[in-house]
């Protein structure tokens, strides 16, 4: 089910620049070419023809593009791939910019999460990761909480290539732990390097320095 409601998508000519005739919504709307589209006519002839009509098999196709390579992305996770990598096009000042679509880019970001959040595997509970993405940087705690004793944090930072990040993994001990008073973590040591592999927006991959791998699914709220 769709949890976010998306209107048009609008058109923009050649400069870029929203076409007069286009949709201009204030809820969120993708645009893409239609002015001067070369098309298909009656009689075998072809033709350049204007319209959002013309504007929308751009989308589409975009769309089943990401969504081949990506069959087990949600409407919202394809359209948010869309989105953030889209070209801003200016609209109405009421309105604000709306994302002309960029194929290529997004192929880009295709593999990274949709939203920062939590992900962990539920075969491994007591343990989980904490990702936050801004553009291609990547911010990555896995965390391994204990009962008995203090929480064992492990951080690493730094820029994505396409959908996957490597980087140094560093310790940070004798933190918070359940039910005893707050305490600050220090950094304790340097573990080693660390791979995340985002094989789709809700899953990633991960390889720790030890060369054990195992795999995180998003959590949804």
């Amino acid at each position: 089910m769709c949890e976010r409601f998306w209107t048009g998508p609008g058109a923009v000519n050649r400069a870029d620049n929203l076409a007069s005739f286009s949709n201009a919504w204030s809820l969120p709307m993708l645009v893409a070419p239609g002015t001067n589209i070369e098309a298909s006519l009656t009689d075998g002839r072809y033709g350049a023809l204007s319209g959002t009509s013309m504007a929308t098999p751009h989308v589409a196709g975009a769309w089943a593009l990401l969504k081949g390579a990506l069959p087990s992305a949600t409407i919202d996770q394809l359209a948010e791939a869309l989105r953030v990598s889209g070209s801003p096009v200016p609209g109405p000042s009421s309105t604000g910019s709306f994302p002309r679509i960029n194929v290529e880019a997004a192929y880009g970001v295709r593999g990274q999460p949709a939203e920062t959040g939590w992900w962990w595997d539920q075969n491994e509970p007591g343990w989980g990761a904490y990702f936050e993405t801004q553009g291609s940087s990547l911010f990555a705690a896995f965390y391994m909480y204990s009962t008995t004793g203090p929480a064992i944090w492990y951080i690493t930072s730094g820029q994505m290539i396409g959908s996957t990040y490597t980087g140094v993994l560093q310790e940070y001990a004798d933190g918070q732990f359940f039910g005893g008073p707050w305490r600050s973590p220090r950094v304790a040591s340097v573990i080693g390097s660390v791979t995340v592999q985002f094989g789709s927006l809700d899953r990633a991959t991960i390889t720790f320095p030890d060369g054990r791998q195992t795999t995180v699914t998003r959590f949804g709220f």
